[in-house]
């Protein structure tokens, strides 16, 4: 029994403070909030940043979806699983994002996980955020290349690191759009330069910012203003857009390989019809009420990002959708958010390995689904009630 005595979680500091902010059982949620043990909680965590996942227009496109289709079609999109509905969204996210073509995938762990291994070897060199998100590490590590970090958004070592690249075949520069965990946004606009120059392929993940970022909410392509993109292209279909899922997106030649050559989309069963309809209908919202949508969700965040500063907390990053109060140690994070739970919100604190250790933030997302009354509430019970963590 050695190997799962080494596997054991430690969950001293859970038991310590009698609360474990994972895996909530929640039994309901509607717009803005959870139930849980017959008690509402505000829900300050998901990454329903538009509030659009119980929206009745979202789950009328579902239920028709799937009155069509039934619940999978139970085959791979190479297979059964490739309806007119699932290319022709595919096509439209496309659009959307502002890349050619697209595939789309169960998840954007799953196309993240599963693009390096298809595009690169051995005599490649992979140069990534240090702080990219985990699918994008666990896929970079899997390729077996040379994998060089650099510094978080940092366009000046990312630069010195390109200018020792030139022996390798392919290189590849990987980043985030929004970080999740302190909501800093990367200046895509000079990395995308620096590939140029430098002969790079530029990858980037859009889950935090597809549906936020730009003047219309498509995503960081159109937030930097950059046109005709030659690189790669990821998202989560699964936080604005209110439903599940990810795509791969870019030049249509790189995308017909994937549809033959990427055995994470090839040999997995497709995206669930549900999902496919809810996305439709989401899309169809954005484009005509995108900018209510932001306008509020910035307003609350302005709210309790005010409030927060205000009263001792430290906020960073620079997001309009995110909010990162920095805490420290494990025991100083859990036990923010379950003096946030016990005010009946919820929370997400990000502690280590998620993190580095001691580097602790409690992440707070008020989503538009959220009313602008309800942050005023819980401004004032953070400034009556909640003490900051320096």
């Amino acid at each position: 029994m050695s190997l799962y005595n080494r596997l054991k979680i430690d969950m001293s500091v859970a038991d310590e403070l009698s609360f474990n902010p994972y895996y909530i059982a929640t039994k309901s949620h509607k717009s803005g909030s959870f139930e849980i043990d017959k008690k509402q909680y505000v829900d300050l965590a998901s990454n329903d940043y538009l509030g659009l996942s119980t929206d009745k227009r979202v789950l009328k496109g579902s239920f028709d979806a799937q009155n069509d289709f039934g619940a999978s079609l139970c085959g791979t999109p190479i297979a059964t699983g490739n309806s007119m509905r699932f290319s022709t969204l595919a096509d439209r996210l496309a659009g959307f994002a502002g890349v050619e073509s697209a595939v789309l995938f169960p998840s954007c762990f799953q196309a993240n996980t599963s693009l390096f291994t298809s595009i690169a070897g051995v005599e490649d060199v992979i140069l990534i955020d240090q702080f990219a998100h985990a699918s994008l590490i666990q896929g970079v590590k899997s390729v077996g290349c040379k994998v060089m970090p650099f510094l978080h958004n940092n366009c000046d070592h990312l630069e010195k690191l390109l200018k020792r690249t030139s022996k390798y075949r392919d290189v590849f520069v990987v980043t985030e759009s929004v970080f999740s965990t302190e909501g800093s946004i990367a200046p895509y606009d000079k990395i995308t330069g620096l590939c140029d120059q430098y002969n790079a392929t530029a990858v980037i993940d859009d889950s935090h910012g597809i549906g936020v970022l730009g003047e219309n909410g498509r995503g960081v392509l159109e937030h930097f203003n950059i046109e005709n993109y030659k690189g790669i292209y990821t998202a989560s279909l699964g936080k604005a857009l209110a439903n599940s899922g990810g795509m791969i997106g870019g030049p249509k030649e790189f995308i017909d390989y994937l549809r033959y050559g990427c055995p994470g989309l090839i040999y997995s069963t497709a995206l669930i019809p549900s999902a496919v309809g809810g996305l439709e209908s989401v899309l169809d919202i954005i484009e005509t009420e995108f900018s209510d949508l932001r306008d509020k969700l910035e307003k609350n965040r302005e709210i309790l990002h005010n409030s927060l500063a205000h009263n001792g907390f430290t906020v960073i990053g620079n997001s309009k959708s995110i909010i990162s109060v920095k805490c420290g140690s494990m025991k100083d994070t859990i036990e923010l958010a379950r003096t946030f739970f016990n005010y009946g919100m919820i929370t997400t604190p990000f502690v280590e390995p998620s993190v580095p250790v001691n580097k602790g933030v409690l992440r707070i997302i008020p989503g538009a689904g959220i009313s602008i009354e309800r942050c005023e509430d819980i401004a004032e019970i953070i400034k009556k009630n909640i003490l900051g963590i320096s």
